[in-house]
């Protein structure tokens, strides 16, 4: 007995270092859905001391009491039915009121009967993942916006080339023609001048 003991007390000094040097948000919940334990992290996102963290549950910590509701019908869920939790993105305001996005897995432990007899819960903050992630999604927008700009730009520029080249084009044959019509006109027909010009008159017509 003294062995399982003293045991038992470095499995409980141990996860207590754990849970100080730890930076993810870890916490232990009772069947009563109340904090046992609680890394140092949890406790700073709070705002508190893990001493005035233990034994509250989340409607005493959190002051909003939609999330609260919803962080305990959660947590109720995964002691009910033993099937963990686990929400890659889950929006929380820190303690200076901040938006923040935590992927938070819960679980239930069991006794040595298989009783279960609470919820361990660990999250990391990806506020910093999720805002990057936005931000490529936006720039990607954003350069697909462009490329469709670019597109349609060169292809006006494309139509106002062509109807420059075709309106001079006809202007320049136009005056050709003339031209050789009126040399046709002013020489002897017999002449080779004449068939010259006649045939520049028929091929810019």
């Amino acid at each position: 007995q003294w062995l399982a003991t003293e045991a038992l007390q470095r499995n409980l000094a141990a996860q207590e270092a754990l849970l100080k040097a730890i930076p993810a948000v870890v916490f232990y919940m009772d069947t009563d859905l109340r904090y046992v334990a609680a890394s140092q992290a949890f406790a700073d996102f709070f705002g508190l001391s893990i001493d005035n963290l233990i034994g509250k549950t989340v409607f005493d910590i959190l002051p909003q009491q939609e999330p609260a509701k919803d962080m305990h019908r959660i947590n109720k869920r995964v002691l009910d039915t033993g099937i963990a939790s686990v929400i890659p993105e889950y929006p929380m305001h820190d303690l200076h009121g901040n938006l923040v996005y935590v992927s938070v897995m819960r679980i239930s432990y069991r006794d040595v009967n298989g009783k279960i007899i609470g919820i361990v819960g660990a999250g990391i903050d990806v506020t910093a993942i999720k805002k990057a992630a936005n931000l490529h999604a936006e720039l990607l927008k954003e350069n697909r916006a462009l490329t469709r700009s670019l597109f349609d730009v060169q292809e006006a520029e494309r139509r106002h080339l062509a109807r420059e080249l075709h309106d001079e084009l006809g202007q320049w044959l136009t005056a050709i023609q003339a031209e050789a019509q009126a040399i046709c006109n002013i020489t002897d027909p017999e002449s080779k001048i004449y068939e010259g010009a006649k045939a520049i008159s028929e091929s810019a017509s």
